[in-house]
């Protein structure tokens, strides 16, 4: 392993290594605090995802970052088999109160970048899972025919759900538009949760996008999932960029989405959670 790093990190003139920290909690990547005679550097490494993962990280990266901090990304590339994607590291710092409230502006700031319809220019992942982003005119057809229904037929084959959750979720799919209050496009995060960001001193930074034009309720559902983020973090986006009347009771239609993933990259424990939010809207 060090080895492979070394080569990384020497063929894109980041210095001599001084010091290799593993960083837990990785559920797709291994990850790497890296010292050099240089700079620090949070290395991401992958020998089994496709050519173009970290490529349209990186890009992904570029694209927030004009509306939102992200951390500065230093390389990616492949070396044999191994891809990687280099990022300057963000020392984590004894956060300011204010970093929440950074986060949520930000959040907001995205949210405020919109087109003419639901999608985005290429396709991408979500964890390891890939995502299709064709353009629609209408929020719950995307969501329907890209995001749900692909994972939902997957999760079929796989012997994940049965042909009656199959039904339950078309029947679901077919009355998104009577709760789902129409918006325009919002450039999202598409994965945000408590691990795809930091915060070191007042500034804060979003990491591992699955970018995407949706409904932006996706996002704030997202932030639900595992535990919400501090009350403040609503308070101050709903100031900057006021939420619809009733997004806390939809948040469990947005979340069907991250949980369908969830089931498909790490099993049948998140089945009961999908099977509630059927029941609860049936």
């Amino acid at each position: 392993m060090q080895e492979i790093i070394q080569q990384i990190i020497g063929s894109q003139n980041l210095g001599k290594i001084k010091t290799i920290r593993p960083i837990p909690g990785g559920s797709i990547n291994l990850g790497f605090h890296v010292k050099t005679t240089i700079g620090q550097y949070f290395l991401k490494m992958n020998d089994q995802v496709p050519d173009d993962y970290f490529d349209v990280e990186f890009n992904s990266l570029q694209i927030i970052d004009k509306y939102a901090r992200t951390p500065r990304v230093m390389a990616h590339g492949k070396i044999d088999k191994v891809s990687f994607l280099v990022l300057e590291w963000i020392a984590p710092v004894s956060t300011h109160p204010s970093a929440i409230d950074d986060l949520a502006f930000s959040l907001a700031q995205l949210h405020r970048q919109t087109k003419n319809q639901f999608g985005f220019d290429f396709n991408n992942y979500i964890g390891s899972l890939y995502q299709r982003n064709d353009w629609a005119d209408s929020w719950t057809d995307f969501y329907t025919q890209h995001r749900i229904l692909p994972l939902v037929k997957l999760g079929l084959d796989n012997k994940l759900l049965t042909k009656d959750n199959v039904q339950s979720f078309e029947a679901l799919c077919a009355r998104f538009s009577q709760w789902m209050p129409a918006e325009k496009p919002a450039l999202l995060h598409g994965d945000l949760w408590h691990g795809n960001y930091l915060l070191s001193g007042s500034k804060s930074y979003m990491i591992d996008p699955a970018i995407y034009y949706g409904h932006r309720e996706m996002d704030i559902a997202m932030t639900h999932l595992f535990g919400s983020f501090p009350d403040r973090f609503y308070d101050v986006y709903n100031s900057s960029n006021p939420l619809q009347p009733g997004w806390q009771e939809r948040i469990p239609l947005y979340q069907l989405y991250p949980l369908l993933v969830h089931l498909h990259l790490f099993g049948s424990s998140y089945y009961p959670q999908l099977n509630d939010v059927l029941i609860k809207f049936r």
